[in-house]
C-alpha cells in the first residue's frame, strides 16, 4: 500500500477529498489530513508519505513551501498540486521541485482517481524494477560464480560466446591467457580444528577472501576465486615468463596470510597458461593433476603442471620399455618377497621389502593418490591374511565347510572375538585414527577388517604418513606373529639404552651401537629381525608414546612436550607426531586432557 497525506486549508473540500475516492481500490491509503502545510510536515516528520495532495494557496505554509521543505528533507514523495486558474505561475515554480501532476478546481472524483492511478501504478512498477535490480546486483557474486564453475568442469561448446558473457557480466579478469590455480586446505589443519560442517564453509569464504586480497596485491591484477567443497579455485591471467615470480611470491604470502588468521595450511596446483577462455576447463584439469604431487611433496607444499609433464617424460624414459605393466610387475615381485619373508620369520627383510615398495611409488611417474590407496589397501590386506588369528579362523571356516559343523563356526568366532577383544584393550587404542590392531584378526571377519584398513588408509594426507603406516602395520604384525619371543641380548640392551636416553636430541644409531660395542649395519639389522622396525622409526615411536602421557597434562605446552621428549625443533616435534598416530600433538592433547 502506499500512503496518502492530504492538504487542504478548506474543510469541506478537505473531507470531501478524503470521503469521496475510495483509494484502497488502487493500493492507496490515506494516513492523515491536514489544513496546512506546517500541520502537514508534523504528519510527514512522523509518518511514512508516498503520495502528496496538496492545494498551493493556504495559511501559515503553502502548498510550495511544503513541497519545498519535502525536498529539503530528501523525501522522494510524489507530489499532485490543486491549483485553481489563477495559480499557473505557481506551478511553473512547482514544476522545478519535481512535482508529478496537476488538478485544477474544481476537479471531478472521476478526474482525481484517474490521476492518482496512473501515479501509484507508476510508483509501484519503479518500484518493482528497483527490486529487480537491486537483487540482481546482491546476487551478481553468486551468478559469476555459478557461470565460472561451470565453464571450470565443461569446455565451451561451438555456439558458446564466453567471451560476450565475460563482459556482459564484468569479471575482473580477462579473456586471454588464463592460469587456474587449485588450493586444497591440509587435511592435518582440519582435524586440528574439528570444525563442524558449517564452520568449515565459513571458513573456505574467509579463506577465499584472504586468498583474492593477497594474490590480488602481489600480481597486481583483479583475480577471481570460486569456492568447492574441497577448496579454492583461483583464476588470473599472464604468461608465466612475466608472471611467475610474482605468483610464487604471493602465493607464500597466501600460505602465511592463511596460518595467521585463520590457523590453516593449503597446498597449491598450477595450470600451464592457456590461449583464451575456452581453455578454461582444460586449465583446471591441469591444476587438479598438479595439486595429486601434493601427496608426494607433503603439506603446505606448491607444484606447477608443467612438474607432472616432466615427471611423465622421466618415467617414459627411464623404465626400461616395462611402462605401466612393467611397474605392475615390479611390486608384484615385491609384495609377494614381503609374504614370503614374514612367514619364514625374516622379517628385517620383510621390512626392507616395504621400504622398496614404497620407494618404487617415488621413483616412478606418481600415480594418483587413489591408485596408491588402491595398491596400498591390496598389500596390506595380504600381509594381514599371515596374522594367526587369521589364519586360525580361516582354518575353521574351511573345516566347517567340509563337516557341516556349525556350532563349530560359532565357537571359531566366539573364541577369536574374545582373543581380538583382549588384544584391543591392550591396545586401549592410542593409535587412533590409524589404530592398525584394528585390522588384525579381530574375529577373522576379513570383509569388516577390509573396511577399516580401507577407511583407515584414505584418511591419510601424504606419502610421508602413508609410509608410517605401513610401517606400523607390519611392526604389529610381527609382534602377533611373535608373541612370546625375547629380544637378543643386544636389541634388549638397545632398548634399555633408548629408555633411559630417550630426550637426548643427539640419540643416534651410531652413538648406540657404540654403547654396545657392535657395528651400526649390524644393530640396525637386528632391530629390523627382532622388532619388525628400523632403529629411527622406534627411537620416533618411543618418543610420541613418552609425548602421548605428557600431552594428555593441562600443565604442558606442546612445545615444552617437544623439548621434553628430545624435539628442540617443535615443527619437527609436530610432524613426526602426526606420522605416527595420524593426528596432530593439539588434536591429541584436546581429545585427551581429561585424562591427565
Amino acid at each position: 500500500m502506499l500512503h496518502l497525506l492530504i492538504v487542504e486549508d478548506e474543510e469541506t473540500m478537505r473531507e470531501g477529498l478524503a470521503a469521496m475516492i475510495d483509494w484502497e481500490t488502487f493500493g492507496i491509503r490515506l494516513v492523515g489530513a491536514a489544513a496546512n502545510g506546517l500541520e502537514a510536515l508534523k504528519i510527514i516528520e512522523k509518518e511514512t508519505v508516498d503520495l502528496l495532495l496538496t492545494d498551493i494557496r493556504m495559511p501559515l505554509m503553502d502548498g510550495l513551501q511544503l513541497i519545498g521543505e519535502v525536498r529539503k528533507r530528501g523525501r522522494d514523495t510524489a507530489c499532485v498540486l490543486l491549483s485553481g486558474y489563477n495559480d499557473f505561475e505557481y506551478a511553473q515554480q512547482a514544476l522545478r521541485y519535481g512535482v508529478s501532476d496537476f488538478l485544477v478546481k474544481p476537479c471531478s472524483p472521476r478526474e482525481i482517481r484517474s490521476v492518482f492511478a496512473d501515479l501509484a501504478a507508476k510508483i509501484l512498477e519503479q518500484r518493482r524494477s528497483s527490486d529487480s535490480v537491486k537483487g540482481l546486483h546482491e546476487s551478481m557474486p553468486v551468478i559469476k560464480s555459478q557461470l565460472l564453475r561451470h565453464w571450470l568442469h565443461s569446455p565451451a561448446l561451438v555456439t558458446e560466446n564466453r567471451k560476450d558473457q565475460l563482459k556482459k557480466l564484468k569479471l575482473s579478469i580477462s579473456d586471454q591467457h588464463p592460469i587456474v590455480v587449485a588450493i586444497q586446505i591440509d587435511n592435518r589443519s582440519r582435524q586440528r580444528l574439528n570444525y563442524s560442517r558449517t564452520d568449515l564453509e565459513l571458513i573456505r569464504l574467509a579463506a577465499a577472501n584472504i586468498v583474492q586480497e593477497t594474490l590480488e596485491q602481489s600480481v597486481m591484477q583483479p583475480v577471481e576465486t570460486v569456492k568447492e567443497e574441497d577448496g579454492i579455485i583461483v583464476i588470473l591471467n599472464g604468461l608465466f615468463e612475466w608472471i611467475e615470480e610474482k605468483l610464487v611470491r604471493g602465493l607464500a604470502r597466501v600460505q602465511h596470510n592463511l596460518r595467521e588468521y585463520l590457523k590453516i595450511t593449503v597446498s597449491f596446483g598450477i595450470s600451464d597458461s592457456k590461449p583464451d577462455i575456452n581453455d578454461l576447463a582444460e586449465a583446471y584439469s591441469e591444476a587438479r593433476q598438479a595439486l595429486e604431487l601434493r601427496f608426494y611433496r607433503g603439506s603446505e607444499s606448491h607444484a606447477f603442471y608443467r612438474d607432472v609433464r616432466a615427471l611423465a617424460k622421466r618415467a617414459g624414459g627411464s623404465d626400461g620399455g616395462g611402462g605401466e605393466s612393467g611397474f605392475e610387475l615390479k611390486l608384484l615381485r615385491i609384495e609377494q618377497s614381503a609374504v614370503d619373508n614374514l612367514q619364514a620369520g625374516l622379517y628385517a627383510e620383510a621390512l626392507n621389502d616395504a621400504e622398496q615398495w614404497l620407494a618404487a611409488f617415488q621413483g616412478q611417474y606418481p600415480h594418483s593418490r587413489t591408485e596408491v590407496n588402491v595398491r596400498t589397501l591390496s598389500f596390506l590386506a595380504r600381509l594381514l591374511q599371515l596374522a594367526p588369528d587369521r589364519r586360525a579362523a580361516a582354518e575353521a571356516r574351511m573345516e566347517d565347510s567340509r563337516t557341516g559343523d556349525g556350532a563349530g563356526a560359532e565357537r571359531s568366532k566366539a573364541n577369536a572375538r574374545a582373543d581380538g577383544g583382549a588384544n584391543a584393550r591392550a591396545d586401549d587404542g592410542a593409535n587412533a585414527p590409524f589404530a592398525e590392531t584394528e585390522a588384525l584378526g579381530r574375529d577373522g571377519d576379513s570383509s569388516a577388517d577390509y573396511g577399516s584398513l580401507e577407511r583407515q588408509i584414505a584418511g591419510i594426507d601424504t606419502m610421508e604418513e602413508l609410509a608410517g603406516f605401513v610401517y606400523r602395520v607390519i611392526r604389529k604384525l610381527v609382534e602377533k606373529l611373535n608373541p612370546h619371543r625375547t629380544p637378543r641380548r643386544k636389541v634388549q640392551q638397545a632398548l634399555d639404552y633408548i629408555a633411559h636416553n630417550y630426550n637426548a636430541p643427539g640419540l643416534s644409531l651410531a652413538g648406540v651401537a657404540k654403547e654396545l660395542f657392535v657395528s651400526s649395519t649390524y644393530l640396525s639389522t637386528l632391530f629390523k629381525q627382532e622388532l619388525g622396525v628400523n632403529f629411527l622409526d622406534y627411537v620416533h615411536q618411543y618418543r610420541v608414546d613418552k609425548a602421548k602421557g605428557l600431552l594428555q597434562s593441562a600443565d604442558y605446552k606442546i612445545q615444552a612436550v617437544a623439548k621434553e621428549v628430545g624435539y628442540f625443533d617443535e615443527a619437527h616435534f609436530t610432524r613426526t607426531f602426526k606420522k605416527w598416530t595420524g593426528i596432530l600433538p593439539s588434536q591429541y592433547k584436546k581429545e585427551n586432557a581429561h585424562r591427565g
